[in-house]
């Protein structure tokens, strides 16, 4: 007997019986880029905007151009979600009059600290970390063994520039440019869109603050920690005038990939000036 509901419609609705075997589908249909669940809906009035859902393509499309998790339709408009697509998900119910779809195709957006809601001066704890990539490895249908599971400890470590126990939103930043597979364009647009908290499409400078700290930290000793804000204070306005080439006083993403493609780097800029 099949069903067309989505699988996890399926396995909330799971009860026992002894005499029948429930199997789950678990793998990802290829090329699809949302999961659709009917009869779902999820984070009801947490809607970063709307529009008719008249024409569903197009609802696609602009969920995929804003890097939303999802967007639900009900009676007949379209709602979107800023939140993550695993936070979607978790955040799902039943509701006859609507349909959820979340944004399963891999979108620099989502990896962003504010998307897995742990912006606003937050801090990703390891084991949250592991957690949330461990949850989407799974939603994506990727197996990985104990090991590769735990060298996701090792990967957090490598990011925490201090330390501490946690990633804050400029580490989780540097991580992603190491870390993720692209060419310069798409890793600026990463660092930058985890960066840009607001989702104004533009750096401010205590934005820019929040990714040069975790370096200016690594650049100086312990014993140097009281001229860290001096620091800090100096490469970023120092960054900030070579970025801001229109003098508007904010960084756009193609402002910093401009000044990148001359071939500068900014750890390397910032040990220069310090």
């Amino acid at each position: 007997y099949f069903k067309s509901k989505s699988v996890i419609a399926c396995r909330r609705a799971l009860f026992d019986d002894r005499e029948a075997v429930t199997y789950l589908n678990m793998s990802p249909q290829q090329g699809v880029d949302f999961e659709v669940h009917v009869e779902m809906n999820t984070l009801v009035g947490r809607d970063s905007h709307q529009m008719s859902a008249s024409d569903l393509e197009a609802c696609r499309k602009e969920c995929r151009r804003r890097g939303d998790g999802a967007f639900v339709v009900s009676r007949s408009m379209a709602f979107f979600k800023s939140q993550s697509m695993l936070e979607c998900r978790e955040g799902l119910h039943d509701d006859r009059e609507a349909c959820t779809f979340l944004n399963v195709a891999p979108k620099v957006r989502t990896f962003g600290l504010h998307s897995l809601g742990l912006g606003g001066g937050k801090e990703l704890r390891k084991e949250d970390f592991a957690r949330m990539c461990n949850d989407l490895m799974e939603s994506r249908g990727v197996r990985c063994s104990p090991k590769e599971r735990m060298e996701l400890y090792e990967i957090f470590d490598s990011m925490d520039f201090d330390t501490n126990g946690t990633l804050s939103v400029g580490e989780w930043a540097g991580g992603l440019s190491v870390f993720l597979q692209g060419d310069l364009n798409s890793s600026v647009r990463a660092v930058f869109n985890a960066l840009d908290t607001d989702s104004d499409r533009k750096l401010s400078k205590a934005e820019l603050v929040e990714y040069l700290t975790p370096f200016v930290k690594a650049m100086s000793p312990p014993r140097a920690a009281v001229l860290r804000p001096v620091l800090l204070k100096k490469v970023t306005d120092d960054l900030y005038k070579e970025i801001d080439l229109d003098d508007a006083n904010d960084i756009s993403s193609e402002e910093l990939l401009a000044w990148m493609k001359k071939g500068n780097n900014i750890v390397i800029r910032m040990a220069q000036i310090i």
